[in-house]
């Protein structure tokens, strides 16, 4: 059985957060600001690093000079979701109101 992707797309935005497009159709902005200070995302601080991000459908990707040095899986993106109820209500949201533009606010 073949894995079917979970992310269609991935836009870093001001702040430390970056806007997911989800395979779903579903949108999500996600705050890393919280995280960047931790071990496991620290590179995250660095903004070339955070406006590097990309996706393989499988992965939010990180680059630095070219090369991969930091991912998050959509398992530990849908881990990191949960530790944030304030975002479960966003997501929810953003699923009513696909077209809708989104805006990144703290959690």
């Amino acid at each position: 059985m073949q894995n079917s992707r979970i992310f269609r797309a991935v836009t870093p935005m001001e702040d430390g957060c970056f806007q997911v497009e989800m395979e779903s159709g579903s949108m999500v902005c996600f705050d890393m600001h919280r995280w960047q200070q931790s071990v496991r995302f620290g590179l995250l601080s660095n903004q070339d690093v955070f406006r590097s991000v990309a996706t393989d459908g499988y992965r939010l990707i990180f680059y630095r000079d070219g090369n991969e040095v930091l991912e998050i899986t959509a398992a530990t993106f849908m881990d990191l979701a949960g530790h944030l109820t304030k975002l479960m209500t966003v997501i929810r949201r953003e699923t009513i109101f696909l077209r809708q533009p989104l805006s990144c606010q703290r959690v």
